[in-house]
């Protein structure tokens, strides 16, 4: 019920019950014409309407707090749900890139479904949020933006025209460490994000990588994958 309609009611009880003072008032009055009986139930009519007043209003003021928290809330859990599917998407496009995957349409498939996910996140509206949870959001998809716009730029790298421009597919894994260290930087935005969302009802939901990921991050760590100079 909107606060127009909360403040229609509240005024139409008062008033009803000021008037039921008064009514009662003049039919005491009439049956009882020399005591004071009229006076003190038309006194005590205004003391309950007043009162009954700030009553519903007390009551309204609460009633629209807890649906307004309860909005929140539904947001950041909506939030968190496509927070999970993007990174989700993200990390199983990316392992396998790294595996030097040449199933062409497969390839470009995911990328349709993992884009979408992207800019489905990127699209959320972060107002319907609470504060103490936007800047994890803010973060953690320009984190998942930036890993899908690296892989696609490296794939298209690899099926230019030209001879001179086209990238190897084996140079592949050189060219995903930033990627690879932004993915990690993300899982940590993620858990951050997902522990405040839990205090909003959200579900906790865990993100690995696939072995191939997994294996490609342990050899960059150990140094045995070095970034290429030449081209990016």
């Amino acid at each position: 019920m909107s606060l127009i309609k909360y403040f229609t009611v509240s005024a139409i009880i008062v008033v009803a019950i000021l008037i039921a003072s008064v009514w009662s008032a003049s039919c005491l009055n009439s049956i009882f014409p020399t005591n004071g009986t009229a006076d003190w139930v038309q006194a005590v009519g205004a003391v309950i309407a007043i009162v009954t007043g700030f009553g519903i209003a007390a009551y309204q003021t609460r009633s629209q707090s807890a649906a307004s928290s309860e909005e929140r809330s539904a947001a950041v859990r909506a939030a968190h749900t496509l927070s999970f599917h993007a990174i989700a998407a993200v990390t199983e496009r990316l392992d396998n890139a790294v595996t030097l995957e040449k199933a062409e349409r497969r390839r470009r498939l995911q990328g349709n479904r993992t884009t979408e996910m992207v800019y489905a996140l990127r699209e959320f509206d972060t107002t319907r949020l609470p504060a103490e949870v936007i800047s994890d959001l803010i973060r953690f998809r320009s984190n998942i933006f930036a890993i899908n716009e690296r892989i696609t730029e490296v794939y298209l790298s690899e099926e230019v025209k030209e001879e001179k421009d086209r990238r190897s597919v084996s140079e592949r894994r050189t060219r995903f460490i930033s990627a690879a260290h932004i993915w990690e930087e993300a899982i940590v935005i993620f858990n951050d994000f997902q522990q405040k969302a839990t205090s909003h009802g959200a579900t906790c939901r865990t993100i690995t990588g696939g072995t191939a990921l997994n294996d490609y991050i342990e050899e960059i760590k150990e140094g045995r994958v070095a970034s290429t100079t030449k081209k990016t």
